[in-house]
């Protein structure tokens, strides 16, 4: 059973957006996700936040180890441009949701599970 994730930036919950998946690196049902990484990334929130500013409709969760983030992607869904301070890491190839995780207790994986359109 999955754990909904106490996440928040700047007083607004992300709870909706995202499930607690487990320690460790992110895994599909086989290979590992296609990722942008950073190092420099302080907290599993603020990673959620930068991932949620790249996200498309290949966005599946991240990752997060206290400073490095890896926002996970489908297989051939990364922005086509890293931006400043971010690595593209286009070697794996999965495709579909985070499904569990597996590493080091010090990483903690989340599974995004939730977009919001508005209509203006």
């Amino acid at each position: 059973m999955f754990v909904i994730a106490p996440l928040a930036v700047n007083g607004q919950q992300l709870i909706d957006r995202f499930t607690y998946i487990g320690t460790g690196f992110c895994q599909a049902d086989g290979p590992a996700h296609d990722y942008l990484g950073a190092d420099t990334i302080a907290s599993p929130e603020d990673c959620a936040a930068a991932c949620l500013t790249f996200a498309n409709i290949h966005f599946v969760g991240f990752d997060h180890d206290g400073q490095n983030c890896k926002c996970r992607f489908d297989d051939g869904g990364l922005p086509a441009i890293a931006p400043d301070g971010w690595t593209l890491y286009a070697d794996n190839s999965a495709v579909g949701a985070i499904s569990s995780s597996s590493g080091p207790d010090s990483r903690v994986c989340y599974s995004y599970v939730s977009w919001k359109f508005t209509m203006n």
